[in-house]
């Protein structure tokens, strides 16, 4: 997903999905220059075991850890912060 993220970057809209799993894999796909992250397999096994809104609220909470982290107080400042890649 990084990798086609960062080839495909600023054409159109771009929607990262496919193997995140978590809201700091979220993070890492906006910071890269993705304007949106899906994640249907985490939800649709949180919704069968009953905990869809606790993963909902669990993502949004590192999202938020990860801005913080960054210095960013938005998605938008979330997408210029500086990441490294290793």
């Amino acid at each position: 997903t990084a990798d086609a993220i960062i080839e495909c970057r600023g054409v159109l809209p771009l929607v990262a999905s496919g193997g995140l799993r978590s809201g700091i894999d979220a993070a890492k796909c906006i910071t890269l220059g993705a304007d949106i992250a899906g994640f249907a397999y985490p939800f649709i096994k949180a919704v069968e075991e009953g905990n869809g809104v606790e993963l909902a609220q669990t993502i949004t909470k590192q999202m938020k850890t990860c801005a913080f982290l960054t210095g960013s107080k938005n998605l938008s400042d979330l997408k210029k912060a500086k990441m490294r890649i290793i």
